[in-house]
């Protein structure tokens, strides 16, 4: 497991999971119940935790020769019948946006760039990817690399080719969420950073690309009537295909100010076109932006990691800061719950800890953290495995 960043990290992912975590809260479960499972995942080791593991697929090397050039802000699709990952755009460590389109090839853990001959989209930040199975090709909508741009490019999968599809009905977004409806044939975008008459504004609108072959309506844009309820203006969310229910989902997001962090929920039913927010419960992340999303079907379970949160600082005034985390969440989408599944203990401090010789471990206890109106009550082990001592011919040098 790779060592987060901040916070406690844990030898094993086992080893924090497997500590005492009493009076640590979940879904409908009770203190007693939270404890019995705590022990019962003791005694089942690392095979039975519920806690989030990591696992380095590949370090990042030189930028531009082992990983892609791009660092933030870049897009990326799944590419299903070749078994990878399609990347576009981005920032470089010097800040320059690229116009640069890289695989992740999913059987040799490697990335590798994509060349293509003829006309090449421009550089970009903040725009949106997918990947248009009925077509198979890759769809590249928006962003901007100065002005916002409303340019719409198509990548033949088989031919690797790139063409310019963009129509005057595009409208100019970033920092927008967009997916791909295989039943309709069509690119879905929601919200945004929007350009009109040369100023911008937040979006609320939800838009559709026809992406159908057949259709003479093909390229070309059309809005989705705004009806109640629907999700406020934002910029900065993220948004994912569910095909369980055939739905978009958006999630969290910021508007205006830095006080207006969302973490609010709402899907688009894409056979009605009505949008509906959803009910969550438990111990859901702080207002967030910029963060990442996984959907696993199987487990009906949304994964959000990392971004940049809406935080309330520890202290009798409780002021509101912006923080960057690497924490993790799950949303189980048929209850509604949230839970914090981040494998260790949130930043904190006036907590307490000693070593505990029968653990073999440092316990901690308690803690005043960043989370509104709430002291940390859990009990944890931190393990921390000796470092191999030098040999005594090394220690004299």
């Amino acid at each position: 497991m790779a060592t987060p960043s901040h916070g406690f990290a844990p030898a094993t992912g086992a080893a924090v999971v497997a500590g005492l975590l009493a009076a640590l809260g979940g879904c409908g479960r009770d203190a007693a119940a939270v404890e019995a499972a705590a022990i019962e995942r003791a005694g089942r080791g690392a095979a039975g935790q519920d806690r989030a593991t990591w696992e380095l697929l590949r370090a990042g090397g030189a930028p531009g020769q082992d990983s892609p050039t791009a660092g933030e802000d870049m897009a990326l699709a799944y590419d299903a019948a070749r078994h990878r990952l399609l990347l576009y755009g981005g920032k470089g460590d010097d800040d320059v946006n690229r116009n640069e389109l890289w695989s992740f090839d999913l059987a040799a853990g490697r990335w590798q760039q994509i060349r293509a001959d003829g006309p090449q989209p421009p550089p970009r930040e903040d725009h949106s990817l997918v990947v248009d199975t009925a077509n198979d090709q890759l769809v590249l909508f928006g962003g901007e690399d100065g002005d916002t741009s409303p340019a719409t490019w198509t990548f033949d999968l088989r031919a690797s080719r790139w063409q310019e599809i963009t129509h005057r009905s595009a409208p100019a977004l970033e920092s927008h969420s967009a997916i791909y409806d295989p039943r309709g044939k069509r690119m879905v975008v929601f919200g945004g950073m929007r350009q009109i008459d040369g100023k911008n504004d937040l979006g609320e609108e939800t838009w559709i690309l026809c992406l159908d072959q057949r259709s003479p309506q093909y390229a070309t844009w059309s809005e989705l009537p705004v009806a109640t309820p629907h999700p406020a203006p934002r910029r900065e969310h993220r948004g994912l295909y569910d095909p369980v229910r055939h739905r978009m989902l958006v999630f969290g997001g910021r508007q205006r100010s830095s006080a207006s962090y969302l973490r609010d929920v709402w899907v688009l039913d894409l056979a009605s076109s009505t949008w509906r927010e959803v009910p969550t419960h438990g111990d859901p992340p702080n207002p967030i932006r910029q963060m990442a999303l996984g959907y696993d079907p199987d487990s009906d379970a949304l994964t959000v990691f990392g971004g940049e949160v809406l935080t309330f600082m520890a202290g009798h005034d409780h002021s509101k800061k912006e923080v960057l985390v690497n924490l993790v969440w799950v949303l189980d989408l048929h209850t509604g719950c949230w839970e914090d599944r981040t494998p260790y203990p949130p930043p904190m401090y006036d907590h307490a800890g000693l070593f505990v010789p029968e653990y073999g471990a440092t316990l901690i206890y308690g803690g005043s953290s960043p989370r509104p109106a709430k002291k940390e009550h859990a009990t944890w082990l931190l393990h921390t495995p000796a470092a191999p001592r030098r040999s005594e011919t090394s220690s004299k040098r």
